[in-house]
């Protein structure tokens, strides 16, 4: 074999090798934050795609959302049972500086209202 032919698939060999190690960048951001309703769920929409990610703050309010696209803008809502709903528009990711922020609901003013409908037991004889 020539030795052009020898030294061009020697090369081309350890570029396809190191493919891998090139193609492992990095082209995601996240965002997290406290939220003052333990459970409140966080939607996140990346408004030019539709994309939605999706995730409840735990026990401690905290949330955490990763792997959203860099850019933006971004639409965030936060909703709980009991409470007004927040957005916040108009957010943008920067590649390996995720968001930190963080929302508090109201109560809401509208009452729940439980309706318990029951009607009487029937009679029932005991022996014969």
């Amino acid at each position: 074999m020539k030795p052009i032919l020898k030294s061009f698939l020697l090369f081309i060999s350890l570029v396809c090798l190191n493919l891998p190690v090139f193609s492992d960048v990095d082209t995601t951001s996240g965002m997290r934050g406290s939220v003052n309703v333990p459970g409140a769920t966080v939607v996140a929409e990346h408004t030019p795609t539709g994309i939605t990610k999706t995730t409840t703050a735990g026990s401690s309010g905290s949330f955490s959302l990763s792997f959203l696209p860099i850019g933006g803008p971004y639409t965030v809502k936060v909703t709980a049972p009991g409470y007004n709903s927040e957005s916040i528009n108009g957010l943008y990711l920067s590649l390996g500086d995720p968001l930190n922020f963080g929302v508090t609901l109201t109560s809401s003013s509208v009452a729940d209202e439980i309706v318990v409908t029951a009607k009487p037991a029937s009679a029932f004889k005991m022996g014969t």
